[in-house]
């Protein structure tokens, strides 16, 4: 729970990618993806998933090359086999965010969905 959340870090097709997970009942993952363009290594993609049996599990799937953002989150009743009682899912477009290896740790970015206003942190 307290410990290091690094994971892995490995290079696919010219990608760094960075992997971090943690967490005891609430969990949490997160995926850097880093190309080297314009003399720097540009953050390009980022994914998360996070939340808590019997609560909610959430996935945000970023791609700041293009701008797409995919969101979804599910909320489960344990009392009912873990059920999913509800769903909130939307795709949207967030442009001209631009983060590298150097900066991104300097300053949260925060995005608000369109439809469900859920906030999304960077």
């Amino acid at each position: 729970m307290m410990g290091d959340p690094f994971e892995e870090i490995k290079i696919i097709k010219g990608i760094l990618i960075i992997n971090q997970s943690g967490g005891s009942s609430w969990k949490w993952n997160r995926t850097d993806k880093y190309r080297y363009q314009n003399g720097e290594f540009e953050l390009i993609g980022y994914s998360s998933h996070y939340g808590k049996l019997c609560e909610y599990w959430a996935s945000f799937d970023f791609n700041l090359s293009t701008g797409q953002i995919n969101y979804k989150k599910e909320f489960e009743d344990c009392e009912n086999n873990q059920e999913i009682y509800k769903t909130e899912k939307e795709s949207f477009y967030k442009k001209g965010i631009q983060l590298n290896l150097k900066n991104r740790n300097l300053k949260k970015v925060k995005i608000l969905t369109p439809t469900y206003n859920a906030e999304l942190y960077l």
